[in-house]
């Protein structure tokens, strides 16, 4: 089997996850696809995933003893997704989803297109027991078990030698993935730099839209800008540096509820988060981190959409435990402790790779040998084109009832 893994968000998600199939023993490259915020970024970045999966189909199609590739479309933007539906609809290779593209957020029509893209893949695989019920719900082929593919990531990061962490008068917070989407969970950041005139921030992955924009002039008007660091994307050694400088990895509340509290874990650091669906299928509150209320319409700010007040009570509470937390050596380490022992036990590196591969072959099992040509079993009219162990379907069976979702335990 030869797959492709494309995401358009982070690159060095799709490169950690080719790798760990590769060693599962599902053979994967990734496309090296970077997606972008803006619309124009976006069409380019679909343009270049259908070009990439049509030509890997029609180079791929001839003498594949090991059966059709998969198109493993992990975390992709509706954009990418579609493209990637789209070359398999004219004799591409069967397409696995990862997680629920922003279904929870998304309203009206919006909402109506990417539950039509969910629909028509071949096999949609969750990141938590709370989103394969909401992939359920809106029709999609569900993959019974969920599939922490960031888990992988947080492995690769894990493998980065220690460094030793710089000295500084305060408590060092990291928030990963961006400024916080909230009002509350920023104005709790904020309160931590005003109140301990030590404490540092580094916010990794800011780039240049609103919630940058609204904590960079907070933290101005506060006077605490010069202890605010806004970094780019980081690889996974620039990453690893900077959970090894800090106590504390704050979760911003993006749509992803998995990848913070993994790449925590990976660097023993605890983890600040939401306390949102999904959530405590990765961080254990009290032994791996900490879970606060987050604020109402958990959906909207899973989108970016950042209320103009925040609830006084919310703010307060969180920013009450990131300063609890920040002012307890003992109590982080302990809970980096736990956190480090969850990954490698519960998320595993190999189990979580064998489990997507084993998901991949599932759309695309090897190919028979062919024989004469037939109608299907059923008797109905052939669906899809080209592939001939590949998974095509009509679009009407992505209305059937899919399997019942896998939950997980702690």
């Amino acid at each position: 089997m030869d797959l492709l893994v494309a995401h358009s968000a982070h690159r060095h998600l799709a490169a950690a996850l080719a790798d760990g199939l590769t060693a599962a023993g599902a053979p994967a490259r990734p496309l090296g696809l970077g997606g972008g915020p803006t619309p124009r970024e976006g069409a380019d970045h679909a343009g270049e995933v259908l070009r990439a999966v049509a030509a890997h189909a029609g180079t791929g199609q001839e003498g594949r003893a090991g059966g059709a590739p998969v198109a493993a479309v992990v975390g992709l933007d509706a954009a990418g997704a579609a493209a990637a539906l789209a070359a398999r609809s004219a004799g591409g290779p069967p397409v696995l989803l990862v997680g629920t593209l922003g279904l929870s957020a998304a309203t009206g029509s919006r909402h109506a297109e990417l539950t039509a893209l969910l629909r028509a893949a071949d096999l949609v695989a969750a990141r938590t027991g709370a989103e394969a019920h909401r992939l359920a719900a809106a029709g999609a082929r569900v993959h019974p078990v969920p599939l922490p593919v960031q888990a992988l990531l947080a492995h690769r990061v894990r493998a980065v030698p220690a460094s030793a962490a710089p000295e500084r008068p305060g408590p060092v917070v990291a928030v990963v993935g961006g400024p916080p989407r909230g009002a509350a969970l920023r104005r709790a950041l904020l309160r931590l730099l005003a109140d301990e005139p030590g404490a540092r921030a580094d916010v990794v992955g800011t780039r240049q839209d609103d919630a940058a924009a609204a904590l960079h002039a907070a933290a101005v008007r506060l006077g605490v800008r010069e202890r605010l660091r806004l970094l780019p994307e980081a690889s996974p050694a620039q990453l690893a540096a900077v959970l090894d400088a800090a106590h504390v990895v704050v979760d911003p509340g993006g749509q992803d509820v998995t990848l913070v509290p993994l790449l925590a874990m990976s660097r023993s650091r605890p983890v600040l988060a939401l306390d949102r669906p999904g959530a405590d299928d990765v961080v254990v509150d009290a032994v791996t981190g900490v879970l606060v209320a987050g604020e109402s319409g958990g959906d909207a700010l899973a989108a970016g959409v950042h209320p103009p007040v925040a609830d006084a009570a919310l703010a307060d509470a969180a920013a009450g435990e990131l300063l609890a937390l920040a002012r307890d050596p003992f109590r982080c380490e302990a809970l980096g402790v736990g956190g480090l022992d969850r990954l490698e036990s519960r998320f595993r590196a190999e189990d979580v790779a064998a489990q997507v591969a084993a998901a991949a072959r599932s759309v695309a099992p090897p190919a028979e040998p062919a024989g004469p040509a037939g109608p299907p079993a059923g008797g109905g009219p052939a669906v899809g084109v080209g592939w001939s162990g590949g998974a095509h379907r009509d679009p009407a069976a992505a209305t059937r009832a899919a399997p019942p979702a896998g939950t997980w335990s702690n």
